[in-house]
């Protein structure tokens, strides 16, 4: 059974130990680390149940490279590749032949706030989203509106083979998208985000889309990192004495 190591504790060791050998407390991952995060989508047995994960859980490993400007990309073995921006926002996309697909400004959910990020938030923010309907030409909108609050927590998370708890900001998410100019109903929405400001990373992405009547929608799922690897020596990650 892995040791679970608190990280406060571990900060004091570090800061008897650091300036001996050079090592520094957990940080932002930096270029050249890795993760690797799971999928599980939900599932619901009948239009009105209760959404559930899944138990078939899907893994895939990213490499973090450095982009242009704030610009952070996480690369899969294929070679396609996730751009997010300075607030962790995704903003393009990667496909394994290099071909680089920006996400239109205007659709990018921005879910962090434009202050820095702690317990105790509240906060609203919006999307929008044009595509063209299947089966005419027109163009539908959907139109998203949100309200976030943040608390403090802990997670225990895997970091070069041990199970290291950390602080967290857990994001609660809770809005509606509405369609324009298109036949159809819009969808409520829930998500949650579990941010480590220690790592600078997303530790954990859920999402809920729900008709109007309580039907589960083909989005929802949850991505989580279930671990990482750094070739940084860390301090927090020596065994408590």
């Amino acid at each position: 059974m892995k040791r679970i190591v608190p990280a406060i504790a571990l900060s004091l060791l570090c800061a008897n130990a650091c300036a001996a050998d050079g090592t520094t407390p957990v940080s932002t991952i930096r270029n050249g680390d890795r993760i690797t995060r799971s999928l599980q989508k939900y599932t619901q047995e009948t239009p009105t149940s209760k959404p559930v994960l899944e138990e078939k859980i899907a893994s895939t490993s990213y490499t973090i490279e450095s982009g242009a400007g704030d610009e952070r990309v996480f690369r899969s073995r294929n070679g396609a590749a996730e751009v997010l921006g300075k607030d962790l926002a995704l903003i393009a996309t990667i496909n394994k032949n290099g071909e680089r697909k920006d996400i239109d400004p205007e659709t990018v959910k921005h879910w962090m706030p434009t202050t820095e990020l702690k317990p105790g938030m509240k906060w609203s923010f919006s999307e929008r989203h044009e595509q063209v309907a299947s089966n005419s030409t027109k163009m539908c909108q959907w139109f998203g509106e949100y309200d976030a609050e943040s608390s403090a927590d802990e997670r225990d998370q895997n970091i070069n083979g041990s199970i290291v708890r950390l602080p967290v900001i857990v994001v609660e998410v809770r809005g509606r998208v509405n369609i324009r100019n298109c036949v159809g109903s819009g969808s409520d929405r829930e998500e949650r985000y579990v941010y480590s400001r220690d790592l600078d990373l997303v530790l954990e992405h859920s999402s809920l889309s729900l008709s109007s009547y309580g039907k589960l929608l083909g989005s929802s799922q949850q991505l989580s990192i279930t671990s990482i690897s750094t070739g940084k020596k860390v301090a927090l990650l020596t065994p408590a004495p």
